[in-house]
């Protein structure tokens, strides 16, 4: 049995059940090997066909042909898979880059945000829950304090809008004492890696 209280768990027993059972998180699909990707190019009928006629090729001595061939078939592999591993690649930085995020945590340091200094000095403890909104890691280019005091691109508020709306549905969670199912809703982590 799981044995919380309506107001959820301790942060002690919450580390306890982290450092037993792991993450709450679904696993996702992992990615095809670099070599799984480039020879899953030579699935395709086209391909086998080519192979065929090199084989034929061979068979009746035209090697130049055979070679000619082969060649060809090596080609369009490798674009096939340039191409494929570039789109992955791209897809994972989109989702670095565009995912809103709502976090919430039970507890914790103030993380060098000010506004959250002066809440902890007011009310003299770090224990109490709160939403952290955002779209993403911050580019290696960027200033940390430039980047957080900046201004939203077009698309970062249009993204905001969604991680606004987790955050108010977090907030519902909290405020009801159910911490830990906000915890496990929106701490998913839309993480600046998946989408």
């Amino acid at each position: 049995m799981l044995q919380n209280t309506s107001a959820g768990l301790s942060e002690a027993e919450a580390k306890a059940r982290l450092a037993k059972v792991g993450e709450n998180r679904l696993r996702g699909k992992k990615g095809a090997s670099v070599a799984a990707m480039f020879f899953s190019q030579f699935k395709d009928l086209m391909i086998l066909i080519l192979a065929a006629a090199t084989l034929v090729s061979v068979l009746m001595g035209e090697g130049t042909e055979a070679i000619t061939i082969i060649i060809i078939v090596l080609m369009n592999a490798t674009m096939g898979f340039l191409q494929e591993y570039r789109t992955e690649k791209t897809l994972e930085a989109l989702k670095e880059l565009s995912a809103p995020t709502a976090r919430v945590r039970r507890s914790g340091s103030a993380g060098g945000h000010n506004g959250i200094k002066s809440i902890i000095a007011h009310l003299g403890t770090e224990v109490f829950p709160r939403v952290k909104v955002g779209v993403g890691q911050k580019p290696r280019q960027y200033d940390l304090a430039d980047y957080v005091l900046g201004h939203f691109s077009r698309e970062e508020r249009e993204q905001m809008a969604e991680g606004y709306r987790h955050a108010a549905e977090a907030v519902k969670y909290m405020v009801t004492d159910r911490v830990d199912e906000a915890m496990n809703e929106y701490n998913r982590k839309v993480r600046p890696k998946e989408l």
